[in-house]
C-alpha cells in the first residue's frame, strides 16, 4: 500500500513538471540533452582528426615529392646538395622503420614471451623485405629521375597486388562490388601504358634532358611498385582458410616479428641506397 501511494506521488510530481504527463521520460530530459551534446562532440572531434589525418599525408606526400624533385640528376642543385637531399630521403624511410623497432621491443619487453614459428616469421619478414626493397628503389632511384607529375601519379599506384587478391579471393560480399577492385585494376594499368607511352614521345621528339635510359625506369617503377602492394598482403589473404592458422600463430608473437622485419627493412634500405 505504501508502494502505491509513493509511486502516485512520483507521478503527481512529474505530472507537475511538464504540461504533458505522456512525455517519455522528462526527468532524464537533461541526461537526453547531455548526451545529445556528447555525440555531437564525439563529431566534432572525429571530424578534426580526419582533417589532421588528410593534412599530414599531404605534406608528407608533398615533403617526398620535393624532396625526389632536389636530389634530381637534372637539377640546377651542386652535387653536394643533392646528396643532401638523398640522405633527407633515406632518413624518411628508415625514421618509421626504427620508430616500429622501438615501439616492439617496448611491447616484448612487458609482456609474455611467446616462441615463433620459424617458417612463418621466415615468410613474414621475407614479405617485409621485398616492401622494403620495392620502396627503397621507388624512392631512391626511380623517383629522383622523373618530374613531380609523374612521382605524384606512381605514389598513388601502389595497389596492383592488392587488387588482384581482391578478385581472387572474392573478398566483396555482394557479388556486383568486385567491378570496384576490377576497375582499379584496369585504371592502374592503363596508367602505366600511358606512362611507357609518354616517354616513348619523348624520347622520339628529342625533348631536353630527356635520355634513352628513361624506359628502364618505367620498368623499375612498375616492378617496384608491384613490390610495394605486397605491403596490404595480410589483408586479402586472412579470406583462405588454408592462412588462417598461420595468422592465428601469428597473432601471439607478431611484437617479436616486427622487432626483426623492422631491423631488416633498415639493412635493406641502407643496402639499396650503398648499391
Amino acid at each position: 500500500m505504501e508502494e502505491l501511494k509513493f509511486r502516485g506521488r512520483k507521478r503527481e510530481g512529474r505530472h507537475r513538471d511538464t504540461w504533458d504527463p505522456f512525455q517519455l521520460n522528462p526527468i532524464g530530459a537533461e541526461k537526453e540533452e547531455k548526451r545529445r551534446c556528447f555525440e555531437l562532440f564525439q563529431h566534432l572531434v572525429a571530424a578534426f582528426v580526419g582533417i589532421m589525418v588528410l593534412s599530414s599525408a599531404v605534406i608528407s606526400k608533398g615533403s617526398l615529392l620535393v624532396l625526389s624533385t632536389l636530389s634530381s640528376p637534372t637539377s640546377t642543385r651542386t652535387p653536394k646538395e643533392r646528396q643532401y637531399y638523398m640522405l633527407m630521403l633515406v632518413c624518411s624511410l628508415v625514421v618509421p622503420n626504427l620508430l616500429v623497432f622501438l615501439k616492439s621491443l617496448w611491447k616484448c619487453a612487458f609482456k609474455n614471451f611467446v616462441p615463433p614459428n620459424m617458417r612463418t616469421m621466415g615468410i613474414v619478414c621475407g614479405i617485409e623485405c621485398l616492401v622494403s626493397l620495392g620502396t627503397s628503389i621507388l624512392v631512391l632511384v626511380v623517383m629522383p629521375q622523373f618530374d613531380v607529375l609523374t612521382n605524384l601519379f606512381i605514389s598513388g599506384g601502389v595497389c596492383m597486388l592488392s587488387s588482384v587478391l581482391q578478385i581472387a579471393f572474392r573478398l566483396q560480399r555482394e557479388n556486383w562490388k568486385i567491378i570496384f577492385p576490377i576497375c582499379s585494376l584496369m585504371l592502374v594499368l592503363t596508367g602505366y601504358c600511358l606512362l611507357g607511352a609518354d616517354y616513348y614521345v619523348r624520347v622520339t621528339s628529342f625533348v631536353s634532358l630527356q635520355e634513352n635510359d628513361c624506359y628502364w625506369y618505367v620498368g623499375i617503377a612498375v616492378f617496384s611498385s608491384f613490390l610495394v602492394s605486397l605491403t596490404w598482403w595480410e589483408n586479402p589473404v586472412q579470406a583462405s582458410n588454408n592462412m588462417q592458422e598461420m595468422l592465428t600463430e601469428l597473432d601471439t608473437f607478431r611484437d617479436f616479428v616486427f622487432v626483426i622485419s623492422s631491423l631488416l627493412r633498415v639493412v635493406v634500405i641502407a643496402a639499396v641506397y650503398l648499391i
